[in-house]
Formats: C-alpha cells, sequence, structure tokens
C-alpha cells in the first residue's frame, strides 16, 4: 500500500483552508455590497419627491341678471311697398341673460390684452336665447293686407355707459318667417312665404328706471337674401323702430373661471 509523506499532506490541507478563507471572504464582500446597493435604492425611493399635484380651480358664484322684455315694433318692406303700405306691425321679445358692469370688471383679466381697453367702457352685455323669436309678426287684415311670422336669431347686445342711460347696440345672426297676403293681386298670386336667413342690426338708447326696470327704443334693420314677392319684386330688407320694457330678476351661477 502506497503512503503519501506527512509533510505534503499538510501542505494540501493548508491550501484547502486558504482556498476556503478566501471564498468566504469574496462572498461576505460580494453580500455586503448587494446589501449596501439595496438600502441606496430604497434611500433613493424614501427622500424622491412626491408627484406634482394638479390644483383644480375652485369655483365662484357670478352674479347675473335674468331679463324678461316685451314691446311693440313696425317694419317697412321698402322694395315691395314704397309707400306705407309696406308697413308690418310685430311684437318684441327678450328672454336674455345680462352680465353687469361689475361682473365685466370682475373678469377683465380674462379678455385679451388687446381688447381691455375697449371692454372697460362696456356698461352691460346681453346674450339673448335662440329659441326665443326676437320678433312676431302680427299684421291681421287691414287695408287689402295681411302678415304673421316670426324672426329667430343669436343677436348679442352691449350697453356703452353708465347703467341709468347708455348707447344700445347689437348685431346677430337670424332666421326670417313671414306669410303676406295681399288681396289685391289674382286670388292665386296673393300668398307669399318669404323664409330666408340674414343678418340683424340695431342701435338704440336704455333708460334705467331702477336696476330692475329699464326701458329701451331705437332702430333695428335686417338683411336677407333677395327672394321674389310681387311682381318681380325682391325684397331684401326689412328695417323698423320698436320700444320695450325690461323686467330684470337676480341670480347667480357658479363657474370656475
Amino acid at each position: 500500500m502506497h503512503s503519501f509523506p506527512l509533510d505534503d499532506t499538510n501542505r494540501g490541507c493548508k491550501v484547502i483552508k486558504d482556498n476556503y478563507r478566501s471564498f468566504v471572504l469574496v462572498a461576505t464582500i460580494f453580500m455586503a455590497t448587494v446589501a449596501s446597493a439595496q438600502g441606496q435604492t430604497q434611500a433613493e425611493k424614501a427622500v424622491s419627491p412626491p408627484p406634482p399635484v394638479t390644483k383644480t380651480k375652485e369655483k365662484e358664484a357670478i352674479p347675473l341678471l335674468a331679463n324678461v322684455g316685451f314691446g311693440l315694433s313696425q317694419y317697412t318692406l321698402k322694395e315691395a311697398y314704397p309707400d306705407r303700405d309696406g308697413l308690418i306691425f310685430g311684437t318684441e321679445l327678450s328672454i336674455a341673460v345680462v352680465a353687469e358692469k361689475p361682473v365685466l370688471e370682475r373678469f377683465k383679466d380674462k379678455v385679451p390684452p388687446k381688447f381691455r381697453k375697449a371692454a372697460s367702457h362696456l356698461g352691460e352685455v346681453s346674450v339673448t336665447s335662440m329659441w326665443v323669436p326676437q320678433t312676431l309678426y302680427i299684421q291681421p287684415l287691414n287695408d287689402h293686407r295681411e302678415a304673421y311670422g316670426a324672426t329667430w336669431g343669436i343677436v348679442p347686445k352691449i350697453g356703452l355707459g353708465p347703467s341709468v342711460f347708455q348707447l344700445v347696440v347689437s348685431g346677430g345672426v337670424i332666421l326670417t318667417y313671414l306669410y303676406h297676403r295681399d288681396d289685391r293681386f289674382p286670388k292665386d298670386d296673393q300668398a307669399v312665404h318669404f323664409i330666408r336667413p340674414g343678418l340683424r342690426g340695431g342701435l338704440g338708447f336704455q333708460v334705467g328706471l331702477g336696476r330692475y326696470l329699464q326701458f329701451e327704443g331705437g332702430v333695428k334693420g335686417d338683411i336677407y337674401s333677395s327672394q321674389e314677392f310681387y311682381q318681380k319684386q325682391e325684397p331684401w330688407n326689412f328695417t323698423g323702430v320698436y320700444g320695450m320694457v325690461h323686467f330684470r330678476v337676480p341670480f347667480s351661477v357658479e363657474a370656475a373661471l
């Protein structure tokens, strides 16, 4: 049986021990490095700032006025009737929301800078409802003629000056239907159905009889694409005068502006 020298055996054991110690040392350093890296990552997560919070604008109450107005008007079809036969009587209606000067001043920073100077001269701004007719034409049969119809539209109105006395300017798009009959023509040609889109402009004045009661008067003009009337006539504009009384009720709405 072969035998190894004792010195060689001791030398081999020593090498194995040294290698084992080196392995333990390397493993310990590796584990410490991994633990340190994990701790640093967790620390970075802990100190990283939270995501930004988006602030929502708070709603605020905006005081407005609900306006209900009515009055009488008189329009003329100049192209069809150069004389007084062209008069058509009507009723003016107004269902609108009104923003007064204090409200306009409060939100003047929302107006583009180049328009702020002009907006500072506004006394109030009124926006009407498109579902309520601006004008009802009511002309019972009189002196051979009768007419019935209505004009709808979106016609904003602004007031210039103090609330006691304002210059009123209005303008917008409209749609008019008018049934007109003249019994002086042959029976088959007496009735005309006028229906056209157009533009309406107005200029008048408004007198304040208190905050909740206003009187308005002025002139209005409508422009349409022409339509054949009687004897090849093609009226394309209605002009008239009007007078109205407005009753106003305060209310408020909440909005984030």
